[in-house]
């Protein structure tokens, strides 16, 4: 079962675009991701008629940031969330020995302060 990290602070809304990681590493200790096979996003809460149009650009497979092990995490840009939306992120990669992993996040999106 995927383990939900609730990631904090929440992304400003509209203005903010932010690159977020999910990390298979400790996972795939002397195993790679072979293939990102889907990113999706969706709203636990409040109002988002188009979820997935907040990812931005293409998912990149990088190396783990805990374990420093190649081609062992997914970083994903997002940007123009929707104040008050509660975004549920989802990542499902397959590994070379065909482990098929999901990792899931929750993101609050908030109004940025006047500057």
């Amino acid at each position: 079962m995927a383990q939900i990290r609730h990631l904090q602070p929440p992304i400003d809304a509209t203005p903010e675009i932010a690159a977020f990681v999910f990390d298979y590493g400790p996972q795939l200790r002397l195993n790679i991701i072979t293939e990102v096979q889907q990113i999706n996003i969706y709203v636990l809460s409040g109002l988002d008629p188009t979820p997935q149009a907040r990812l931005v650009g293409s998912p990149a497979v990088i190396p783990s940031p805990l374990t420093g092990d190649p081609e062992t995490a997914v970083k994903q840009l997002v940007g123009g969330m929707l104040d008050g939306v509660r975004y549920g992120m989802q990542c499902i990669v397959q590994s070379v020995s065909g482990e098929h992993l999901c990792s899931d996040r929750v993101l609050p999106a908030r109004k940025p302060f006047p500057g």
